[in-house]
């Protein structure tokens, strides 16, 4: 909602400010303003759509009332002519875009937010010291493992631990869970599991590899969210044919049968 909000009022500011020039616009000068400013606001695609449509309309209405006095005027949208550069702008800021997501996404940028956190001394129970200090020593070759994980969210109100420096182990094979009370950070964890988020500080390590900050999307890791995952536009037998080919059955539609 907020970014439709957000993308609304840009493409209403934006045409705002150029219809604006172009009603008190009576000298050249205002002009060569409103010319400079309009392809600059073409770097936004809210206002390259809108004004594009615009032009579209105008060319139209132009059109037919011109044809009555016998004048041709009308301009393929299509053509170079009407909307070009539009073209132009819209491929090109697109482009950048979809890379830029691409970049954040894979999280090919360093995590310049990650700090060095003093790990202060909390009590704990005796279950939880006990698979802090085997997960530390390497007692056991754990599959999945987290090392001093920990999540805080910074606001104007302070700071907000959500994860506080949690170790533990998973070995291949075994089903786990997290149980515990309303924000004590189960829903972080696995989000920091997963990747989803990036931890504040500590290592999640997976068969041996510290995984960072890189996206987790190989599938060596199944999880079940707290909240309901499946698509509520689709039918039973879509959610099953997608989950089955996620993950790697071979003959689907066979399976799907059974």
């Amino acid at each position: 909602m907020v970014l439709f909000c957000v993308n609304t009022f840009i493409g209403v500011v934006c045409l705002a400010t150029i219809l604006v020039l172009d009603i008190v616009g009576r000298s050249k000068t205002t002009e060569d303003v409103r010319n400079i400013l309009h392809y600059i606001l073409m770097i936004f695609p809210q206002y390259a759509l809108a004004d594009g449509l615009i032009q579209i309309t105008t060319n139209d209405i132009t059109a037919e009332l011109l044809e009555r006095f016998h004048m041709d005027t009308y301009k393929s949208p299509l053509g170079w002519d009407l909307l070009g550069y539009h073209y132009v702008y819209l491929f090109i800021i697109g482009t950048i875009l979809f890379v830029l997501n691409l970049v954040i996404e894979c999280r090919f940028l360093p995590n310049l937010r990650r700090q060095n956190i003093s790990y202060e001394t909390v009590q704990e129970d005796d279950d939880v010291a006990r698979e802090r200090l085997r997960v530390e020593a390497g007692m056991v070759d754990d599959t999945l493992k987290t090392m001093k994980l920990r999540k805080e969210y910074r606001s104007v109100y302070g700071t907000n631990v959500a994860v506080q420096n949690l170790s533990f182990g998973v070995q291949a094979g075994k089903c786990f869970g997290l149980l515990g009370v309303n924000g004590a950070g189960k829903s972080t964890t696995f989000k920091m599991l997963t990747t989803e988020i990036i931890p504040t500080a500590g290592k999640i390590i997976l068969k041996g590899k510290d995984i960072g900050a890189q996206p987790l999307c190989n599938g060596e890791v199944g999880y079940c969210p707290q909240s309901d995952a499946l698509d509520g536009f689709l039918t039973p037998h879509q959610c099953l044919t997608i989950h089955g080919e996620v993950c790697g059955l071979s003959n689907v539609p066979k399976v799907d049968k059974k």
